[in-house]
């Protein structure tokens, strides 16, 4: 079986013999890679796509076209290369192993694989070694599938929920929420609900869920919350008061202020010097410090006044921690004007 660029091309022929009504000749296939595929190696392609089992037919005319395999179960047209899609897929809520969603995903896949032709599974394997979409795994979910399921349960039948949360300090206390979604961000399992003790909306990280309680009481959604929105308000999972965030990424820098997308509001403009002005109005100036901080110095928070303090703080928490001596110390109300993550 091919390797690499190899797969990935017969698996673009693969879709594009599916879309194609009246089949495409190799030259029309070819010509559809323009430099980089010749006719031999489309044809190769179309050789080794049959050796995989994958159902292809040659007209009288040399048309080649993808047609669904005899006994094919299902009424909807799925085709061979969307069930590979969704094997691959798989791969993406792996991280979230035990929530209903890939639960679901799972057992649809269960299902589907066998209409594969057995040789396909070599196919997939191969594909999955040139195609693969990396995520932060969550703290680890064991002991917590009682939360999920009534998190779960709550957010489908619009029931409250009474929970023993524990906050980022370590605090725990007893909240009554009224859970909207379910949110995998940043490597960690979030609740976004809205919260009768803080009688705002708050996002909540299942592993300090200490224990749910699935209440009788009903609640309504409320029309005008959209949760989408809620949660691209801020970097991150943070939420609260938006700030006009300017950061500047010195010249040996500037090339990596396109690279990571913050916040949906970002901007970049070159400078004259060099250097680059990243700008955006977002909640969440905790995360952005942190992140500002680790880069060393390459790049300044230039506003607001309070990221700038936060970023100073962290440096001045940081030299403590290991040893230094000589600096002042970090002052009182360093964490004064953090964001909401939780709580």
């Amino acid at each position: 079986m091919p390797r690499g660029r190899q797969v990935v091309r017969q698996w673009r022929v693969l879709r594009i013999l599916e879309s194609s009504r009246g089949g495409l000749t190799v030259a029309e296939l070819a010509a559809r890679f323009a430099d980089e595929a010749t006719e031999r190696s489309v044809r190769r392609d179309l050789d080794d796509l049959q050796e995989a089992g994958f159902a292809l037919l040659r007209s009288e005319d040399s048309r080649w076209s993808a047609k669904v395999p005899e006994g094919w179960p299902y009424s909807v047209p799925v085709t061979a290369s969307e069930v590979l899609s969704l094997l691959l897929a798989a791969d993406v809520l792996a991280p979230i192993d035990g929530a209903e969603l890939a639960d679901g995903l799972r057992s649809l896949t269960q299902k589907l694989a066998p209409t594969l032709p057995p040789a396909a599974a070599g196919f997939v394997e191969e594909l999955r070694q040139c195609q693969m979409a990396g995520f932060s795994l969550p703290g680890s979910l064991d002991g917590l599938g009682p939360q999920l399921q009534s998190v779960e349960q709550a957010i489908a039948k619009e029931q409250r929920l009474r929970i023993a949360y524990r906050d980022y300090e370590g605090r725990q206390s007893q909240r009554t929420v009224e859970p909207y979604v379910l949110w995998f961000m940043d490597g960690q399992l979030y609740v976004i609900a809205h919260c009768l003790l803080r009688r705002d909306f708050r996002c909540f990280v299942l592993t300090r869920i200490v224990q749910a309680e699935l209440l009788e009481a009903s609640f309504e959604r409320d029309p005008d919350f959209d949760p989408r929105a809620h949660a691209e308000a801020g970097v991150g999972v943070y939420s609260g008061l938006r700030h006009d965030i300017v950061l500047r990424f010195l010249p040996d820098a500037a090339h990596l202020a396109g690279e990571r997308r913050f916040h949906a509001s970002q901007e970049v403009h070159d400078q004259p010097d060099g250097s680059a002005l990243l700008t955006m109005r977002a909640a969440g100036l905790a995360v952005v410090a942190q992140w500002v901080a680790g880069m060393g110095g390459r790049v300044c928070a230039e506003a607001p006044a309070e990221l700038t303090q936060m970023v100073r703080d962290i440096h001045r928490a940081g030299i403590a921690a290991h040893g230094a001596k000589g600096l002042a110390p970090v002052r009182d109300g360093a964490s004064q004007g953090r964001d909401r993550e939780a709580g």
